[in-house]
């Protein structure tokens, strides 16, 4: 999305909220290879792998016609990531996520934190645009 192409970071849309299609839950997607709690990875052998989708970074927002064009030319995330993405947003929410003891492992690595405040910064910008 334009308003966050600064912040090298691409935007999957997980879900559309059922009163309104346009307003939908996105997360940051990337191919920073460290995958902490609040991630989902793709792997490499799965349509737009390898690709991690940052939950803990999800923002609903409702897309305009502009960004309705740009979607369809978007490839697709299977729906087993999707759905496991949307548990771990669950998860968050509810603040009862639990990751492994690898993903808590990255969740404090330095290299990893440092990419968790482009994100921020990322989610930040898209939620003040609109």
């Amino acid at each position: 999305m334009r308003e966050t192409a600064e912040h090298a970071v691409e935007w999957a849309v997980l879900a559309a909220a059922p009163e309104d299609p346009r307003r939908v839950l996105m997360v940051p997607a990337d191919t920073v290879p460290l995958v902490g709690s609040a991630d989902v990875e793709v792997p490499a052998d799965k349509v737009l792998g390898p690709l991690s989708l940052r939950c803990r970074y999800g923002v609903w927002r409702r897309l305009g016609d502009g960004d309705l064009a740009q979607r369809e030319g978007a490839g697709s995330v299977a729906p087993a990531y999707v759905a496991w993405a949307l548990e771990k947003c669950r998860a968050l929410a509810a603040r009862s996520l639990v990751g492994s003891a690898s993903e808590r492992d990255v969740d404090s690595d330095p290299e990893y934190q440092e990419w968790e405040e482009v994100l921020a910064a990322a989610q930040r910008a898209l939620e003040r645009s609109g």
